[in-house]
């Protein structure tokens, strides 16, 4: 019988061994991310390197179209399924998102294509590579709690084929180069996880593959898609307009982007574990802890956000040997971003989704966007980067603040706290 009171005895113990153990993983990728900054820069150019940067950008927006919303509902769907339904979960969940990889590469490559003014090899080979991540399932093994497989299935084969594809550009100057072998990581990665998985499904419980089926599934993540999606539009909107609009400016753009993301990164682990630590012990303590989610989240953004704002030009300079240099005035608004993008990821996705609100997600994204887009696409026509970040900014804390007391008038109705919508049913179409 599970001891409800385990965690008002030891508190700190699970909470410190888990969010340790999802920030190694993170930590590990965030690492090698540093290094290919410098490496890449050397090895192929800053100019190369911030047009594979808008191209990391763009696959951000299909990598959503392909992931489908899976990254933020799937935790909650695995955490909340029996030990034998998960793996169907994950088998309707992959053919989904193998169909979908199939329909976005192409729309991907072209758009690319003009973005890099026909860099073909660039296009093709940084569409391929970038949207593998997304065919990947690490929400997966973040449902079960299990850093350890996400680990060894997931990130070591992935940290591997970057490292094996720096070394392929450092010795032969080739972006190409580089895009094939860490394409390879990520496929091998993807093999391992779905190898592991499907080991696990009971036999007999392998469906064919049938398109009415995966559209079916398709419709069920429709909130959830949305959310993501026009936050990943929104999100990767700065850097194009930059590319767009002041070309120049893209490689001092790409670097402050860059070092904004990595806080990004930072904060997955905490928030993989709070997705995960929120629900574990039962109804009647989510009220609680999603508040003191919040506060977590707040305070890592304060952390995060003060360190962006103050070291992002010393970073900037080091890493790309003073080729690219990143001023407060841009550094600062981005710290300010950081602050409310932790308290609106901690609000939306470990609580409100848990709650049964994501279309309430899906409406922050929105707001986020209808607000933002228009600011940005002005500011980058004033030919201002600063104007640009401060964009972000006010977009962020719009957010924030709505999900916020969406959040609080939820808890107050005492709204039971329901598993969110998607592919943790059966099919209701079983032909």
């Amino acid at each position: 019988m599970r001891d409800d009171n385990r965690e008002d005895r030891h508190p700190t113990i699970p909470f410190l061994s888990r969010i340790l153990s999802f920030s190694a993983t993170v930590g590990l990728v965030a690492l090698v991310g540093v290094l290919a900054i410098p490496v890449l820069i050397q090895s192929v150019g800053a100019e190369v390197w911030a047009q594979l940067t808008v191209i990391q950008v763009l696959a951000g927006v299909f990598g959503v179209i392909v992931a489908f919303g899976w990254g933020a509902t799937g935790p909650s769907m695995i955490a909340g399924a029996t030990r034998e339904r998960r793996p169907l979960i994950f088998r309707e969940s992959f053919s989904a998102r193998l169909t979908l990889y199939a329909v976005a590469a192409p729309t991907m490559i072209v758009i690319s294509l003009l973005l890099t003014r026909g860099d073909v090899a660039l296009s093709v080979l940084g569409t391929i590579a970038y949207l593998l991540p997304y065919v990947a399932s690490p929400w997966y093994f973040v449902g079960q709690a299990q850093p350890g497989r996400l680990f060894v299935l997931n990130t070591i084969p992935s940290v591997v084929g970057t490292l094996l594809g720096l070394a392929a550009a450092w010795f032969t100057g080739s972006i190409a180069a580089f895009l094939l072998v860490q394409a390879l990581g990520y496929l091998v990665a993807i093999i391992l996880e779905r190898r592991h998985i499907l080991a696990t499904m009971p036999a007999g419980e392998h469906p064919p593959y049938r398109l009415r089926s995966v559209l079916v599934l398709l419709r069920s993540q429709r909130h959830a898609v949305t959310g993501s999606l026009v936050s990943s539009l929104y999100v990767s909107l700065p850097l194009v307009m930059v590319q767009a609009l002041i070309p120049a400016q893209v490689p001092v753009y790409a670097m402050a982007d860059r070092l904004f993301k990595f806080g990004s990164l930072a904060l997955a682990p905490v928030q993989q574990f709070l997705q995960g630590w929120v629900p574990e012990d039962g109804p009647q303590h989510i009220p609680g802890r999603c508040i003191r989610a919040v506060v977590i989240g707040l305070g890592f953004g304060f952390v995060g956000g003060s360190l962006i704002a103050a070291l992002s030009p010393l970073a900037a300079d080091l890493l790309s040997g003073g080729a690219v240099l990143v001023p407060f005035i841009l550094s600062v608004p981005l710290g300010v971003a950081f602050l409310f993008v932790s308290g609106s990821a901690i609000a939306g996705y470990a609580c409100l989704i848990l709650l049964g609100q994501v279309r309430h997600v899906a409406i922050a994204s929105v707001m986020a966007a209808s607000i933002g887009a228009p600011l940005i696409v002005i500011s980058a026509t004033l030919q201002s980067l600063e104007l640009i970040a401060w964009s972000v900014a006010i977009s962020e804390f719009v957010v924030t603040i709505y999900q916020l007391v969406i959040l609080r008038l939820t808890l107050l109705r005492g709204m039971p706290p329901t598993e969110p919508t998607g592919p943790s049913q059966p099919d209701p179409d079983p032909t």
